[in-house]
């Protein structure tokens, strides 16, 4: 008898040990099959499992769009890639300098015309100030799931560019709303 119960849980821990095996198998293949096509789509001939993690990570996250895909499409080297991050960050900053300071100098004239009574221009500056301060946590955050040396600062400013430009499309809205009521 003993020897049959333990030939039947030898059984059954290898059934479970193979069952496990074809599991974590599965798993790869889909995870190995999705980085691959979508780092043939960011970099002609820059696929596979030794493209930089940031690739894969932001490819998973901004589906084909955002400016670490512009980037690499467009370099030809990681070292290309920081500096394409760096000129678009510069970019988008400057875009939304300017879209703010437009959108500003309309809710002060809102503010004259209602007396500030809403508090338009300090609603917007504060949200300015919260918009900031959210950007750099939840693109530190992207970051830190890269972990050091894998791409995290490209994720960042990727992360920094995607967000700031995603505020001045909001605030160019806001400012045709503003120019409406006007």
């Amino acid at each position: 008898m003993m020897s049959s119960g333990y030939g039947l849980r030898r059984v059954c821990n290898n059934l479970r040990k193979s069952a496990l095996v074809a599991f974590v198998a599965l798993i790869w293949a889909a995870i190995i099959s999705d980085t691959q096509l979508s780092l043939c789509d960011v970099r002609q001939g820059y696929c596979g499992p030794n493209a930089p993690a940031s690739v894969k990570q932001i490819r998973r996250r901004d589906s084909d769009s955002g400016a670490l895909a512009e980037c690499w499409a467009a370099s030809k080297t990681r070292i290309d890639v920081n500096l394409c991050l760096q000129e678009k960050m510069v970019e988008a900053e400057l875009n939304y300098k300017q879209t703010a300071a437009r959108l500003a100098a309309k809710l002060t004239e809102l503010d004259t015309i209602t007396g500030g009574r809403y508090g338009a221009l300090a609603a917007f500056r504060e949200s300015q100030q919260k918009f900031q301060q959210y950007r750099d946590a939840n693109c530190k955050s992207y970051a830190a799931e890269m972990a050091s040396g894998t791409g995290a600062d490209d994720v960042r400013e990727a992360c920094l560019v995607d967000m700031t430009r995603a505020r001045v499309t909001e605030m160019e809205k806001r400012l045709d709303s503003v120019r409406q009521l006007l």
